[in-house]
């Protein structure tokens, strides 16, 4: 789940198997925030772990 409106996931697999790894594509919309040169947003991870929800925030660099 993206943290906002212009944050959005892609692609991503179902189902990891345990001990596997796995890729999650974003993509950033600038067009779609009031955003300044540099912008905060994160996406949420949800999976079968002892820690269920994991967020990963960063930061993208807009060149206007």
């Amino acid at each position: 789940m993206g943290g906002c409106s212009c944050t959005e996931i892609l692609d991503y697999p179902k189902r990891v198997q345990p001990g596997q790894t796995g890729k999650i594509k974003v993509r950033f919309d600038s067009n779609l925030a009031s955003i300044r040169e540099k912008y905060n947003s994160s996406v949420e991870i949800f999976g079968n772990t002892a820690q269920p929800i994991f967020i990963q925030h960063f930061t993208v660099d807009v060149n206007k």
